[in-house]
């Protein structure tokens, strides 16, 4: 898979361990995935 296509998502799998960065990944892959 590209990971051109959705960045944010990435980013967000690539470190799980910011928890509170979890809200701002989802707002990210909602807005730039819809």
């Amino acid at each position: 898979m590209k990971q051109t296509r959705n960045p944010g998502i990435s980013e967000f799998i690539l470190k799980p361990l910011t928890i509170k960065d979890l809200p701002q990944a989802f707002q990210e892959v909602m807005y730039g995935g819809a």
